[in-house]
């Protein structure tokens, strides 16, 4: 399949768009955060020591953490895909590329594995820092 140079630009683009705001988007810190919370909260539930009020109490502060990290990380992936999706959108409105082309070219089977092995790359190199 032959894509047209629009087309591929606008999606090489949107593909670059996504890698950098996944990068600045803090969602890998924001759910190890959430890991951690969860594990102290059940170490904290499994602890015999530990008060059943105590633990009533530990873990109801827990919940609106994780609640309050909830809402974070939601409006974080919103971004996340809001971003590379009105780049696309503004380029269709200019006559860059249409937006459909674009999503066929970005469902592609040759596109979603190369940009998988981009991000492993990116992902990789960015954690060696």
């Amino acid at each position: 399949m032959i894509w047209e140079t629009g087309t591929l630009a606008v999606g090489v683009g949107s593909i670059i768009l996504f890698v950098v705001a996944f990068h600045f988007s803090g969602l890998i810190r924001r759910t190890k955060a959430v890991l951690a919370i969860a594990r102290e909260t059940f170490g904290v539930i499994s602890d015999k020591s530990v008060e059943d009020e105590e633990k009533e109490a530990f873990v109801q502060k827990a919940v609106f953490r994780l609640l309050k990290y909830f809402g974070i990380i939601l409006l974080s992936i919103v971004a996340l895909l809001g971003a590379p999706s009105l780049l696309v959108w503004i380029c269709d409105l200019a006559g860059i590329a249409s937006f459909t082309a674009v999503l066929d070219f970005l469902s592609s089977w040759k596109v979603i594995l190369g940009a998988s092995i981009l991000m492993l790359i990116t992902m990789r190199i960015l954690s060696w820092r």
